[in-house]
């Protein structure tokens, strides 16, 4: 059983899995680590945002450089902590309620969903994680696939400038 724990606010770090939108109006944001599960009362944006701050840029300014390097201008990976390679990447628009941010340094691979009866389920996928554990999301496979290899390419790109 994953220890559950509430702040105001949060710092990405290795640990963090991904960052999920919760629908609670006091705790709107939850996230999950390695061996806990965080109730945060910003919203999954602003925590980006603020990280992205204290990783020494704006998140506009660090959305803005990734789109002048790769040409990537739809759900564009944002390097928080270069130093520490650590890269989050949207689901959907970074603006939308239903935004979750992965953090790629513990993504292992991405899986079809299906459903009882065994049939395959187009529009979600299942993330594994590097510690074997996994969520269910409401993107397919491939779209998984395609933010993660955006994620590495920025993560070498922005390790070597």
């Amino acid at each position: 059983m994953m220890n559950e724990m509430y702040r105001g606010e949060y710092t990405i770090n290795f640990f963090t899995k991904i960052i999920l939108p919760n629908n609670d109006p006091q705790y709107p944001t939850r996230i999950i680590e390695k061996d806990k599960q965080i109730f945060t009362k910003k919203k999954p944006l602003q925590i980006i945002t603020d990280n992205c701050l204290h990783g020494g840029a704006s998140y506009e300014g660090r959305r803005e450089a990734v789109t002048y390097h790769t040409g990537y201008s739809r759900r564009v990976p944002v390097p928080v902590y270069v130093k520490q390679k650590i890269c989050v990447v949207p689901t959907h628009s970074p603006h939308a309620f239903d935004c979750a941010w992965i953090c790629s340094q513990n993504f292992q691979k991405a899986e079809d969903n299906h459903d009882a009866s065994g049939m395959k389920n187009k529009l979600s996928s299942r993330l594994v994680f590097t510690d074997g554990t996994y969520i269910d999301l409401p993107v397919t496979r491939g779209f998984l696939e395609r933010q993660m290899t955006k994620a590495i390419h920025c993560i070498q790109l922005f390790s070597s400038l």
